[in-house]
């Protein structure tokens, strides 16, 4: 057997069982088939061809049949074969192979021709699946999906988000997320998804990925992507801010999308709720300055993630004790559909040496004749010679979903302090179990006087045993907190 023969042996063998686990067959490797995938681009009417082969892998003869069917991808991430011709963006009847049915001895190979008859009148992509089956008594199959681009046409990358869906564990205290992401557009789109649970001051408690088997969506179909967390919101009222990565197969190009989800707790009696977007996104929803600097600008882009309607907008202020002075320029203004619009927030700060001032400006954005939905932006300002202190009240490991280490906190002073951690931890032989890992919460901001659970994920379930766990913070470049701690795990 040739070198060449061998590696044709070897790489079917790999495309095959990738084949088997997209279909859910069970793999009997009685036959290879080569390539796995056929990604075609092709003039808006014409003929274009390609070729597959297939190999008996057997010590016996066998024959094998070669059929057309379309190509479907559930929600969940399944890949479907149903008859061709049924779904909307279908090309399986558009193609002819030749041969259909044919009979191998062992190890020998076969060249399959199948053309398309490209018709007009389409645009974007299109897909199918060649079938080749083995017609043995133990039924075995390879799909082949085939993904046709009509050129000529505009490549439309497009998503939206439908509403969240949250279900409530009660006995496993999880909270799990179900975010359905439309692709709008006429080409596969491959996605990536984090979602950030933000309070009502834009300090962010939770970030997590949205898992999603593969990420890849066709056009016009829905997606869903999930995560789990630990049900320990510290606050009943949030906003769940989703963000998508999204590109197609033919670009290299990243576009990336953004939408904010009222999150309301307080009111949460049933097993699930959904969440409903926002039609404007507000970035940054929270901005930090020097109190050393008297006045200051600041600026915030507000954009529309809708396509029917403008939207109307006007700022207005919430009064809070030593409040900082703030002027909106302008107060009220018009975003247009997917236009992105930047507001002037001129900030005047009271002469107050521990800088212990907030200020929420609140956007209320409507459609017309629709009711307003609101968005807040808070600026602190933070002393430039602040007294600075972190006390930690206790250090505990959490398990149950996700392993990770529970740092409760609390700010003594009566002023605003920015804090960032480094934790390392280890066991008794020395091994490192983290090193030099930030909170999952970033830098955080802490009210004065407030006690806050930050956390660091640890990599995997840890067994029970002795560790111990280092930790410092800092505020800014200054480190005030440094300190270890014994930890046991029963």
């Amino acid at each position: 057997m040739s070198k060449k023969h061998i590696n044709f042996l070897i790489t079917g063998l790999f495309l095959c069982i990738s084949s088997f686990l997209l279909t859910g067959e069970s793999p009997a490797f009685s036959f290879l088939v080569s390539p796995s995938k056929v990604e075609l681009i092709c003039e808006p009417s014409g003929k274009i061809t390609f070729n597959l082969r297939v190999i008996n892998t057997e010590k016996r003869s066998q024959g094998f049949k070669v059929y057309l069917t379309d190509l479907r991808l559930t929600r969940e991430g399944k890949l479907q074969f149903p008859f061709p011709g049924k779904e909307k963006r279908s090309c399986a009847e558009w193609i002819e192979v030749k041969p259909s049915k044919f009979f191998l001895q062992p190890f020998e190979t076969e060249t399959v021709l199948c053309s398309v008859n490209v018709q007009e009148g389409y645009e974007g992509e299109l897909y199918a699946t060649v079938m080749v089956e083995s017609e043995e008594k133990a039924l075995f199959r390879v799909a082949v999906p085939v993904f046709l681009l009509i050129k000529g046409k505009e490549l439309v990358k497009k998503v939206s988000f439908l509403p969240v869906k949250v279900e409530r564990s009660f006995n496993k205290n999880v909270l799990q997320f179900t975010v359905p992401v439309k692709n709008e557009g006429n080409v596969r789109l491959k996605v990536e998804g984090r979602a950030r649970i933000r309070d009502k001051w834009g300090r962010v408690w939770f970030e997590f990925p949205l898992t999603s088997r593969g990420g890849t969506i066709f056009p016009e179909s829905i997606r869903y992507l999930k995560a789990n967390i630990r049900e320990s919101l510290p606050l009943a009222r949030c906003f769940l801010e989703i963000s998508i990565a999204y590109k197609s197969s033919y670009e290299n190009k990243t576009t990336k999308t953004m939408a904010i989800f009222p999150f309301d707790l307080e009111n949460w009696s049933a097993g699930s709720i959904s969440l409903y977007p926002l039609p404007f996104v507000v970035n940054p929803s929270l901005i930090v300055i020097n109190s050393a600097s008297k006045k200051k600008s600041a600026f915030v882009e507000i954009s529309s993630v809708k396509d029917t309607n403008s939207l109307s907008f006007r700022a207005s202020l919430n009064l809070s004790p030593n409040s900082c002075r703030v002027e909106v320029v302008p107060e009220e203004f018009v975003v247009l559909p997917g236009e992105r619009r930047k507001v002037r927030l001129n900030i005047n700060i009271p002469d107050n040496p521990q800088g212990n001032h907030y200020r929420r400006v609140i956007f209320h954005g409507a459609e017309a004749e629709k009711s307003s939905l609101s968005y807040g932006v808070t600026i602190f300002t933070l002393s430039d010679k602040p007294r600075r202190k972190c006390h930690l009240l206790s250090l505990k490991v959490e398990d149950d979903i996700q392993p990770q280490l529970v740092l409760r906190l609390k700010n003594p002073e009566d002023a605003f302090v920015k804090i960032k951690g480094i934790i390392n931890m280890e066991d008794e032989r020395g091994m490192n179990l983290l090193k030099d890992r930030p909170f999952d919460q970033g830098e955080f901001l802490v009210f004065p006087g407030e006690v806050v659970n930050l956390t660091a994920a640890l990599p995997h379930k840890i067994s029970p045993g002795n560790y111990i766990v280092y930790l410092k913070i800092f505020s800014g470049e200054k480190q005030i907190l440094q300190t270890k701690k014994k930890i046991t795990i029963k």
